[in-house]
């Protein structure tokens, strides 16, 4: 029996003690992550599409975002330029400078924006793209801790990436609530959205063990929510993980690891 294996089953009368619970799973999977080859090596794929993702959204998103801020500066500044009766180049202003101070200062907006939209775009593509390799090492993962494999072998690639999209389109309608709560309430919107940034993590990642069995999605959000303090906790781990260089790398299959070493105790 592996030593994950003995970790304690949460309590179902202690909020605060399920919470860290829910973060304590997040580090046991790390911790599992890199005693276990097999794993790591299954945690690969999704290591070295989380880097790329990395660098497509520093030097794409900043560049592609910086480039559209220049485009409307520029076009603003003919537009003011011809409104207080200078002279400008025919459709374009392109004859309208923008200071370099200007130019360093967008590009800087830009990479913070680029940062901003791939935070929250990350874990809802992984979810989509990698579900085929989530679910395998969440498999992995249940063989090596119970000794045992999933009751129903593996429902094929196309049913993966649908439960991942499922899950994308329930997690689209908790954000947007958060927005209009946000919107309706501003002192609310900042505690609103990172609750809801929070908890999605988790049930981002709580989703896949219970995908690897083939559970329909009302039964694995009934599971879930019967343990949503559970999911708060280890969403919080998983979101500040993501914000950690380095460490935002291995989030991915350790996220994976530690959330079907959760779904097994819970299910004991």
């Amino acid at each position: 029996m592996s030593e994950e294996s003995t970790i304690n089953k949460p309590s179902t009368s202690n909020p605060f003690g399920n919470f860290t619970s829910g973060v304590r799973f997040f580090f046991a999977g790390m911790r599992m992550l890199f005693r276990h080859p097999s794993l790591l090596g299954l945690s690969l794929i999704p290591v070295t599409f989380t880097l790329i993702f990395i660098i497509l959204l520093i030097f794409g998103g900043t560049w592609l975002l910086g480039s559209m801020i220049n485009e409307l500066l520029v076009t603003l500044a003919s537009f003011i330029s011809l409104l207080f009766g200078g002279e400008s180049a025919a459709g374009s202003g392109s004859n309208v400078g923008v200071p370099d101070d200007l130019k360093y200062f967008t590009r800087t907006i830009a990479l913070i924006v680029s940062l901003l939209l791939g935070y929250f775009l990350y874990l809802p593509m992984a979810r989509i793209f990698l579900a085929p390799l989530s679910e395998a090492l969440s498999r992995k993962t249940h063989l090596i801790k119970t000794g045992e494999p999933y009751p129903k072998a593996s429902l094929g690639w196309g049913r993966a990436i649908l439960e991942g999209l499922k899950l994308v389109a329930f997690q689209a309608g908790i954000i947007f609530a958060a927005l209009i709560a946000a919107i309706a309430f501003p002192p609310l919107g900042a505690p609103a959205g990172i609750m809801a940034a929070v908890f999605t993590c988790g049930l981002d990642f709580m989703d896949v063990p219970l995908s690897s069995p083939g559970l329909p999605l009302k039964s694995k959000l009934g599971i879930i929510f019967r343990n949503k303090v559970l999911a708060f906790g280890f969403g919080f781990a998983v979101y500040l993980s993501l914000l950690i260089p380095i460490v935002n790398l291995i989030s991915l299959p350790a996220g994976i690891i530690g959330s079907t070493l959760l779904m097994d105790t819970i299910e004991e």
